[in-house]
């Protein structure tokens, strides 16, 4: 008998494979992502001796992969698979012996399905014959896809996952176990049951063609995930995209931050690189010992997002002795050199640490310590970029379990590891008990060391005072930036705090609410213009006395035929920045005749195109006097006339994104001008500006709000800047709207892709959103693709997230061409109430569970708006519906209250429900609710995730919305 049968005979073997295997995460190499299907032996073997020579072995890296192409492209009538003879002429079973023999272990992949992706013999029924071949090669892990299978209704996909789990516990082989079928049926709920390790997404390299995307996109669908990873079972994000040369478009410091995230969060690490051509600058990252430490660290606790405030976001996790893994991740969308970083900050209470706490701080990229502090821990963090850091008490501390928000609560939505898991957990929790215990007896030892700790912080600062001069410019760079901070509060202390000293808009209650419009513009790829079209979203509604819309119209390239579930090609409208006079007040005429007024859009606004390319020497701006040959002055009359309202656009650069007249350093001029002409709006961007250490963002937009206030003039001011200086912090003072990121249509080449990231970019930004005052979220994309496309779900999604965030909802399409589906969207009567309601509360994202999420806001009158959310990227038709439950513990309900349940797009009341309500939601769909108890609710604030509270890390900027209890 050989000897693995006689050790594996010591473990259990139980249908949840409890069988001593990946206790920490794997680490290993896989062929897919540098050579598809086209793999052999030789290669095989050469990675092989690689993974030895380079040292990767050395740190861990002892998978060896085959993925698909190994075997024959058929199988015969009965019998177990084969290898392809040609490809491995030595055969698999001589391979493994190879590997073994260079302290490696074997890798072989199958499907669940009648074939593998790439077309080969699939296992589907045939999954006892494959797995007792496998065993007999000798092979130490097998990864299982799931392309070709059978519908769901005739074998589900945890059965078919069952089927070959079964079939390798029969062979009595210790064999790891892959889960491979793309998060599809969630098998983060039943993973541990089944396999080793489970995959939450489809592949990066596939998901969206833009690689950073697809990592963003893979690490969001595995957020919230880690409650149910833990030794022997984890959550697998996908391979790394480090080092692969075909497709890869990572930078360096985006392969760094993808390659600590997934470290943390404790996803597999599989490289997917050609070993053959790896540079030094790659292998040197692959082998950074103390990141890999994070991912095999005993304690198997996997790390989540603890803290996000648009794109900063800190993620943590406890480590063995009770340290924690932090990792400070910066993911603007900015790709301005002008904007390369951020400082950021975490602080104890993010980690569970108390604030009075000396820690010490160590970066585990440069493998160096940093110093002591005292409650928090701040850093520069370039974009797209990550600090690693191990932040460790110098005495034991005994806290909380609540800081990790990856400890299971079912009261509030969690769907929990199965009882027989509970043990497991607790043991380790007693494990963990038993360590903080022995710390805290070792406690008079370490009050001994004293004057040794104090030798060593003499050496630490001696070591810091010798790399003075290679962290110059990085302290420099700190500095500015915090004189910069100082600089714009002193500016805010030095500016009246009453209302009437800011826009005069504001002074006059214009913007008193969410903003609604359609907008005129020019689509122009060399720039922001989506950017700029929803900026112009602070303007005043109709829909409330206190509440105020804005109507832009912008010009689309393109028009969805049809809204249906289908993706359906557009006509091509292709305007650009050619707009002019009658185009605009055929567009008026529409806005009142498509009853679009009467919902609430009641501002049309011209973006870019409408200016003279160059400007009279130090005159105002003037409009271009062929396209719009009765000047501005009578178009804003026209529009008045019908009872709508006329925006304008310029740029605080030296010209405009598409190149026409800007007003940097004509603000005074410009804004008298349009004062002049009757205009009710403007949008102000951000194109071919100076360097900030010239003159700030912040101080470019408050010249123009200076400017705009002297005229006397109540217009609303929507600052165009893309996000790239935090504008969230300070916008209050400035505007009435402020972008939180770029433009949808620019970002990524697909639609749905950029509504994700503008969405996310936009998540713990609520609490500085409130009337006269908004997020900014970007254009809608109804109808108005710009060369992208959305599905009917999709469309729907958009507008509800839009409406709940209250971001202003300003769409672009061309309205001659507008389809009734589209239409009936976007004036979609409740759903636009959630939008402009009166209490000024902008929704935020309140529970998450990988591609499921939940997003709420409470109304006017104690009801609360709420979205379910399926984002998941499976577009297959098989899995195209999820439930997803809302517990009332989430809204600041309590669970024994009874509440109606109105489902606000179907215009529908749904039944009174107690505790929680659960409904469908299929693929890139929502379910808008409106939930109402049955009595009024005294509640705390404390369930929404957007008041601001310092003591846990947040930057509460200048705060002006004040919520009223219900």
């Amino acid at each position: 008998m050989p000897a693995w049968v006689l050790g594996f005979a010591l473990l259990p073997l139980v249908a949840g494979l409890n069988d001593g295997l990946a206790v920490t995460p794997l680490l290993g190499w896989n062929s897919w992502n540098s050579f598809h299907d086209d793999v052999n032996e030789t290669l095989i073997k050469e990675t092989a001796d690689l993974l030895v020579s380079t040292g990767l072995a050395g740190v861990g890296f002892d998978y060896l992969i085959i993925d698909d192409g190994w075997a024959s492209r058929k199988r015969a009538v009965s019998g177990p698979i084969q290898h392809n003879t040609t490809r491995f002429p030595s055969g698999i079973a001589t391979l493994a012996d190879y590997v073994h023999g260079k302290g490696l272990k074997l890798g072989m992949y199958t499907d669940s399905g009648s074939m593998t992706c790439a077309k080969y013999s699939g296992s589907l029924g045939f999954e006892k014959e494959d797995a007792a071949q496998l065993a007999e090669w000798e092979i130490d892990l097998l990864k299982h896809d799931n392309c070709f299978s059978v519908p769901e209704k005739e074998r589900s996909v945890q059965a078919r996952y069952e089927d070959m789990r079964d079939a390798l516990n029969a062979t009595g082989r210790p064999i790891v176990f892959s889960v491979c079928e793309w998060g599809v049926s969630s098998p983060w709920l039943y993973g541990r049951e089944v396999g080793h390790m489970w995959r939450t997404g489809k592949d990066i390299s596939i998901a969206i063609e833009a690689s950073w995307d697809g990592v963003m996109q893979n690490l969001d669908d595995t957020t919230g995930l880690s409650r149910f990873a833990g030794p022997g079972g984890w959550n697998d994000a996908d391979m790394l995209a480090v080092g692969k040369p075909v497709g890869n478009r990572l930078s360096h410091t985006e392969q760094r931050a993808h390659f600590a995230l997934w470290a943390l969060i404790k996803s597999p690490l599989i490289i997917g690189a050609d070993l053959r051509a790896l540079s030094r600058e790659t292998l040197l990252l692959l082998k950074s010992r103390e990141v890999v430490a994070i991912n095999q660290d005993p304690l198997g606790v996997a790390g989540d997002r603890v803290w996000k405030q648009g794109p900063k976001e800190v993620w943590a996790a406890p480590l063995k002795g009770g340290a924690r893994a932090v990792i400070l991740f910066n993911r603007h969308v900015a790709s301005d050199d002008n904007f390369p970083a951020t400082e950021m900050t975490v602080y104890w209470s993010n980690i569970g640490l108390p604030n009075d706490a000396q820690a010490t701080v160590r970066d585990l990229f440069k493998e160096r310590d940093l110093g002591v502090f005292t409650g928090s821990f701040s850093s520069v963090v370039d974009n797209h970029g990550v600090i690693v850091l191990r932040i460790a008490t110098t005495r034991p501390t005994v806290g909380l379990e609540a800081w990790r928000p990856w400890i299971c609560d079912p009261s509030v939505g969690d769907a929990c590891v199965q009882d027989s898991e509970k043990e497991e957990m607790g043991r380790a929790t007693q494990a963990l008990q038993q360590e903080v215990g022995d710390e805290q007896a070792r406690v008079t030892g370490l009050r001994q060391r004293e004057a040794e700790l104090q030798a060593a912080v003499a050496r630490l600062e001696a070591q810091a005072a010798a790399d003075a001069d290679a962290s110059a410019q990085r302290v420099h760079q700190v500095e500015r930036l915090r004189a910069a901070e100082a600089e714009a509060a002193q500016r805010a202390c030095s500016q009246a705090v009453d209302r009437k000293n800011l826009v005069v808009v504001l002074a006059l209650g214009v913007a008193s609410g969410c903003v609604l419009g359609f907008l005129a513009a020019a689509v122009f790829l060399q720039c922001s213009w989506a950017a700029a079209h929803l900026a112009a979203a602070a303007g005043a509604a109709t829909l409330s006395p206190r509440f105020s819309g804005c109507q832009a119209v912008l010009f689309d390239e393109q028009r969805t035929e049809s809204l249906g579930n289908g993706r359906r090609p557009r006509q091509r409208v292709a305007f650009h920045d050619e707009i002019n006079e009658t185009l605009i007040k055929e567009t008026a005429d529409l806005v009142v005749s498509l009853g679009l007024r009467e919902a609430g859009y009641n501002f049309v606004n011209l973006d870019d195109g409408w200016a003279q390319r160059t400007r009279n020497g130090s005159q105002p701006i003037m409009y271009n006097e062929t396209r719009f040959p009765n000047g501005i002055r009578a178009l804003a009359d026209y529009m008045h006339a019908k009872g709508l309202k006329l925006g304008i656009y310029s740029d605080s650069g030296n010209q405009t994104c598409a190149g026409y007249t800007a007003s940097l350093g004509y603000e005074k001029e410009d804004a008298a001008q349009f004062a002049a002409w009757g205009v009710d709006l403007l949008k102000y961007d951000n194109c071919w500006t100076v360097s900030p250490e010239v003159m700030t963002v912040q101080a470019r937009f408050e010249a123009m709000r200076d400017a705009l206030n002297a005229t006397g003039r109540a217009m609303l001011y929507c600052m165009c800047e893309w996000g790239v200086s935090s504008p969230w912090l300070y916008a209050q003072q400035v505007g009435n709207s402020w972008r939180t990121t770029q433009d949808i249509s620019l970002n990524i080449s697909a639609s749905w892709a950029g509504i994700l990231e503008n969405l996310d970019a936009n998540t713990g930004l609520a609490r500085f959103a409130g009337p006269g005052a908004w997020n900014d979220a970007d254009m809608l994309e109804l109808g108005l693709p710009g060369g992208l496309y959305l599905t009917g779900n999709e469309a729907t999604a958009h507008m509800a997230l839009w409406s709940i965030i209250k971001s202003p909802l300003i769409f672009g399409a061309d309205l001659r061409l507008m389809d009734n589906v589209t239409l009936g969207l976007l004036t979609a009567p409740e759903l636009i109430a959630f939008n402009q309601d009166p209490l000024g509360v902008a929704g935020e994202l309140v529970w998450k569970q990988g591609p499921t999420e939940v997003y709420a806001c409470p109304l006017d009158g104690g009801s609360r708006a709420v979205v379910l959310f399926n984002r998941h990227v499976a577009s297959d038709g098989k899995f195209g519906s999820h439930n997803i439950t809302i517990f009332w513990k989430s809204i600041g309900l309590p669970p024994t209250e009874a509440a109606t349940v109105r489902d606000v797009l179907l215009r529908k009341d749904l039944g009174s429900f107690t505790g929680t309500y659960t409904g469908p939601v299929s693929t890139h769909s929502v379910l808008a609710l409106k939930i109402t108890p049955l009595r009024r609710i005294q509640g705390a604030d404390d369930w929404r995730p957007w008041i601001c509270n310092k003591s846990i890390g947040m930057d509460c900027g200048l705060q002006r919305v004040s919520v009223k209890s219900v």
